[in-house]
């Protein structure tokens, strides 16, 4: 015995250009265009809802204000002040003031005490003193520029602090010419 299978009947297409149920319900379109509809319409609502009145004092902010939304004429007039600005642009100089007291006569500052000298060719020099005048004590040693081939042994200020003492070896088969400094100030 042969088994036949029943095929499924076939439907008719609709003469509705291929659209099923063509009078069916169409909610899903309406309900797509109430949504569309409340969600354009929900800010513009808000905006002409929500007045000064319903808005506490101080509580708006910059982030909450889209740019360009106030203007010049919008604020009242004297109400801003400078740290109201990330910057304040620099109004017009004003006219020169009455001049101050005289100050009480100082006592000399900072000076740069200096000495040029000679190193011998293949030498070692002696110590050589750059001393500060009387009543400022040296600081701090060093050498203005210093050859090559010329080189600073050691630098030390004097025992009393009246000057700085160098000690300078010549590598060269010529004499260098050096200038050695001492930074002096006024002992307190």
């Amino acid at each position: 015995m042969r088994y036949e299978r029943e095929t499924p009947p076939v439907r008719e297409q609709a003469s509705d250009h291929g659209r099923r149920n063509p009078g069916g319900p169409r909610w899903p379109i309406l309900a797509l265009l109430v949504v569309l509809v409340v969600g354009l319409a929900g800010p513009a609502a808000a905006a002409a809802l929500i007045g000064s009145k319903q808005v506490k004092d101080s509580s708006l902010t910059g982030v909450d204000l889209r740019d360009g939304a106030v203007h010049g004429s919008d604020v009242r007039d004297q109400s801003l002040r400078p740290e109201d600005f990330s910057f304040v642009p620099k109004g017009p100089t004003g006219p020169q003031g009455d001049p101050g007291l005289r100050g009480p006569s100082g006592t000399p500052g900072l000076t740069v005490a200096q000495s040029n000298v000679v190193v011998a060719s293949n030498s070692v020099s002696d110590p050589v003193e750059v001393f500060c005048s009387a009543p400022q004590r040296a600081i701090f040693g060093g050498v203005g520029v210093l050859p090559d081939q010329v080189d600073m042994r050691w630098s030390a200020p004097e025992v009393d602090g009246s000057g700085w003492d160098f000690v300078l070896r010549n590598r060269t088969s010529a004499d260098q010419s050096v200038t050695l400094q001492a930074i002096c100030v006024v002992d307190r």
